[in-house]
């Protein structure tokens, strides 16, 4: 019995050896690949252009005559219209914003925003995240010089975009008409054009090829890492001076992160100034009604400032 004890005492005692050994030999390890999270948004906010605080909106009482209006309206209305034009096969439709005391003979010319919903939504998109209210609440504040708000319809939303020609008649059908229908501002400096994913596309797409036509341009939830050579070719025809005002944004848990930050990179090499913003939140209407007021305070910034 002694011996038998005393040879399970030695094996406990290899084992336990061999355990101490083994357990100081580094074993090989695949590194994890590198993921966007909550927890490292500060060190990847830090690459891109910082954020700019943001003025705190002037509190607006309900009985308060809007400034600069010269009349007690306190919100705007929503009209819908429609573009003939050979581009489509359809007439081009759309949604327009005319702020509080809209005057259809205005001697001042309304800074005009066009703003692009996303695949598979419609018209109605950026009215239903709030854009209205928002606009509302800038200009009765004084915060914003009245300005219109044009929302046109892709209709045919699943081609390819280089297949489309939805880009070219909001800049040589949609644009033309509003300034005909509306005294709308004609000067790239008083127009701006934004989008919420594939709007964000052809946003930055029209902004960048027809950048006569628009001095500012948002791309929120940019789902594409963009094309180098053919963003390269575009900006080459850009005087240096010209060049559009840039807004990019996405949300942390967004499907199209990776893609977003491969955009900001890509316009940080070819150094084309721009606002970089990462929030928390996913691709979807909850994430762009959060930030839809922020949105609008950066277009009014651009184009209506008071």
């Amino acid at each position: 019995m002694k011996k038998k004890h005393f040879s399970r005492l030695w094996l406990v005692a290899f084992i336990l050896l061999f355990a101490g050994v083994t357990a100081c030999i580094p074993v090989p390890v695949n590194p994890a690949p590198v993921q966007v999270t909550i927890s490292n948004f500060n060190e990847l906010q830090s690459t891109f252009t910082p954020i700019p605080t943001l003025t705190p909106l002037p509190t607006a009482t309900a009985t308060a005559t809007p400034p600069l209006l010269g009349c007690s309206e306190q919100s705007g209305r929503i009209e819908r219209g429609q573009v003939d034009t050979a581009l489509l096969t359809k007439p081009l439709v759309f949604r327009a914003y005319l702020p509080p005391c809209f005057r259809p003979a205005s001697a001042e010319l309304y800074p005009v925003l066009v703003l692009l919903h996303g695949q598979g939504f419609r018209d109605d998109q950026w009215e239903r995240l709030g854009v209205a209210q928002a606009a509302d609440e800038l200009i009765v504040s004084g915060y914003a010089r009245p300005f219109l708000i044009v929302m046109p319809y892709e209709e045919n939303s699943l081609i390819n975009i280089q297949d489309s020609a939805f880009g070219q008649a909001i800049v040589d059908a949609l644009v033309p008409y509003i300034t005909q229908r509306y005294p709308a501002c004609t000067e790239r400096a008083c127009r701006a054009i934004g989008g919420i994913s594939r709007g964000a596309i052809w946003a930055v797409r029209i902004g960048f090829i027809r950048w006569e036509a628009f001095g500012a341009i948002g791309a929120h939830s940019y789902p594409v890492s963009g094309d180098p050579a053919g963003f390269s070719n575009w900006l080459g025809k850009i005087p240096a001076d010209q060049l559009p005002k840039l807004y990019v944004d996405i949300g942390t848990r967004d499907d199209y992160l990776n893609a977003a930050v491969k955009f900001a990179g890509m316009l940080n090499d070819l150094r084309v100034p721009h606002e970089w913003h990462l929030n928390p939140g996913n691709h979807t209407e909850e994430y762009w009604k959060a930030h839809t007021a922020e949105y609008l305070r950066w277009y009014v910034e651009q184009i209506a400032a008071p």
